[in-house]
């Protein structure tokens, strides 16, 4: 009887670290039940995977809920993405030690490392300040590297939980690019341009209360407009600005702000459809705030800017502590560095090495618990 593993995920991050896994788990004969929620479910889908809503087999999600689904599933062993407000991963892992299920939680960002582990969602990162206890912890937690490890037992995480295995879906990323240069003709991006910029929004202003950062996704799409207004002024190139809202947004605020810029200067188009990396490889330019697709498109050598207009806290991103790609804080030094890429042609090259082999460390370490 092969060993039941069981994945879950819940947002596109999250996913993102499943979704490798499933084929390798499966050619080595293990009997994988994908579960997902919410976003996991479409993201599946791109992938051409089919995976089981938990919401569809469980009335009320809850600690005994959850405790109840596993034991009926009788499952060997359980990976799972972090989710930074839903708690039906936190769920899981409090079932797994209960249950005594072997359960490995994988780290998709360098950012709000414990919060995802305690009684607090990302949007209580004030309360989660002075409260750093972490109640619902997996067997294990599978992080990027040894600079995410370092951040995560800082945060109070024990470090006899940490593995640094990689992140998986980077691995993925460079095989999709790859594929995609193979296929050019298959593109579902078709627009002309002579300059194309991927503006990758983000939900902190409905991911984090009361400004948290001193800034949000409105704002710095209004600050990232005004800049690119003032530098193609002195160009003559067809500009066009994709917009890649988060799958928690609304168009609205993006539709009525768009309205007031000139579209013979500036051609918008609002994208949902297109896939990270087919985004990244035709864009000349990835413009963001801490995304992991600045670092999706550091990974695949594209030019990217971290935009922090406001910041009034430290300064969480990841590639700026590694001073690999410094975080733009005023507006002055956002019109030079448009101006450097789009007109001087001045492209940045990066310098940044992920761990190899992911997965395979991923089921290295399945196979050493189960």
């Amino acid at each position: 009887m092969p060993k039941k593993i069981f994945l879950f995920s819940r947002d596109p991050g999250g996913s993102n670290t499943i979704i490798p896994l499933v084929a390798p788990l499966i050619n080595k004969g293990y009997q994988v039940e994908l579960y997902g929620k919410d976003f996991a479910l479409k993201r599946y889908a791109k992938f051409g995977l089919i995976g089981k809503d938990i919401e569809s087999e469980i009335n009320c999600i809850d600690e005994y809920a959850i405790k109840a689904f596993l034991k009926g599933k009788k499952i060997d062993f359980i990976i799972t993405g972090t989710s930074g407000n839903d708690f039906t991963e936190r769920f899981i892992w409090k079932a797994s030690r209960d249950l005594n299920i072997p359960s490995l939680a994988i780290l998709d960002h360098w950012i709000n490392y414990g919060i995802r582990f305690s009684k607090y969602s990302v949007l209580e990162l004030g309360k989660y300040e002075k409260d750093k206890q972490q109640i619902y912890l997996p067997f294990k937690i599978a992080v990027m590297d040894e600079y995410s490890k370092n951040e995560i037992i800082k945060d109070g995480v024990d470090s006899s939980l940490v593995v640094v295995t990689g992140q998986p879906y980077f691995e993925l990323l460079k095989k999709q690019k790859l594929k995609f240069l193979k296929n050019r003709k298959k593109t579902l991006l078709t627009v002309e341009s002579d300059f194309l910029i991927s503006f990758i929004s983000e939900a902190v202003s409905i991911s984090y209360k009361n400004n948290y950062w001193g800034y949000t996704e409105k704002t710095i799409f209004n600050e990232f407009l005004n800049a690119l207004n003032v530098v193609i002024s002195k160009t003559n190139k067809k500009i066009t600005v994709i917009i890649k809202i988060h799958p928690r947004e609304s168009l609205d605020f993006y539709l009525k702000t768009i309205n007031f810029y000139d579209k013979k200067k500036i051609n918008f188009v609002i994208d949902d459809n297109t896939s990270s990396w087919e985004l990244i490889c035709r864009s000349d330019l990835i413009c963001g705030m801490v995304s992991m697709f600045l670092i999706e498109a550091v990974i695949l050598n594209k030019p990217a800017l971290s935009i922090q207009i406001g910041l009034k806290r430290k300064n969480c991103f990841f590639l700026d502590a590694q001073n690999i790609l410094r975080s733009i804080l005023d507006q002055k030094s956002l019109i030079v560095e448009l101006k450097k890429i789009i007109i001087d042609k001045d492209v940045p090259k990066y310098k940044f090495d992920v761990i190899k082999n992911p997965v395979e460390k991923i089921l290295s370490h399945l196979e050493r618990n189960l």
